[in-house]
């Protein structure tokens, strides 16, 4: 089937997404069908998992139920060309809601700015901010009196403050695993001579198409949208009970 070679050759989906992605377009397909047809063209790229140390996951992974009840943030670098840009991305735990802008630097003023546009875009309240320990985020690890601005501002609004332990970026997981996603289906694709201000144009585009149309694995296989629709009606279906 020509949908099943474009998804995955074009679109970078794995065998379980094109498998959602066509049972909910009304095609019945399973995984080994998918599998075969990717054989028979010789596109299957079947590899062989290395061992990774084993983590006791439930020391930092925690089933989150509630919409923004906690929102990890994090930086991720960018080459364009010999310049560096960084985005800023948080995800919400429950919905796996996203946010993402580009900044030219990493100050805590950038790590602000995107902290006020996150609270002001987002479609439901937050109630705690989770990071790692850079100083664009916090002064906890260093020697200094000081207060960073994004740890006072979050004091200033009632926001609960997060950390993650030092060199620990596991614990972030979620958006980390986001920043894997937008390197193979976004940067992975992008002209790496792009302008900034087109970047952020592109950027835009990728995250309302993330939030609204692409089917998310730990989600099991529905759109965020979906995700946030369902919430909305488990709580309907709540308050009118006797």
């Amino acid at each position: 089937m020509n949908l099943i070679i474009e998804l995955y050759t074009k679109e970078y989906r794995g065998k379980h997404y094109i498998k959602a992605y066509l049972n909910r377009e009304g095609i019945k397909i399973g995984v080994t069908a998918i599998e075969n047809v990717l054989k028979r063209n010789n596109l299957w790229r079947y590899k062989t998992k290395k061992k990774k140390k084993r983590y006791d996951k439930r020391k930092f992974v925690s089933k989150i139920e509630k919409e923004g009840k906690i929102v990890q943030i994090d930086t991720k670098y960018i080459k364009l060309g010999r310049k560096t840009v960084y985005q800023f991305t948080a995800v919400d735990l429950a919905t796996r809601y996203s946010w993402r802008q580009i900044y030219e630097d990493k100050t805590p003023y950038s790590a602000l700015s995107f902290l006020k546009y996150v609270l002001k875009t987002s479609p439901f309240k937050i109630q705690a901010i989770q990071t790692d320990n850079g100083i664009e985020y916090t002064y906890r690890c260093i020697n200094t009196p000081k207060i960073n601005i994004f740890d006072e501002y979050c004091l200033k609004n009632k926001l609960e403050r997060r950390y993650i332990p030092v060199a620990t970026p596991r614990y972030n997981g979620v958006v980390e695993r986001v920043h894997g996603i937008d390197e193979r289906e976004f940067y992975s694709r992008l002209n790496k001579n792009i302008t900034v201000e087109l970047l952020r144009e592109k950027l835009k585009e990728y995250t309302h198409f993330y939030n609204n149309q692409r089917l998310i694995s730990s989600l099991l296989y529905i759109t965020i949208k979906e995700r946030i629709k369902n919430i909305i009606a488990s709580k309907s279906t709540i308050s009118m009970a006797p």
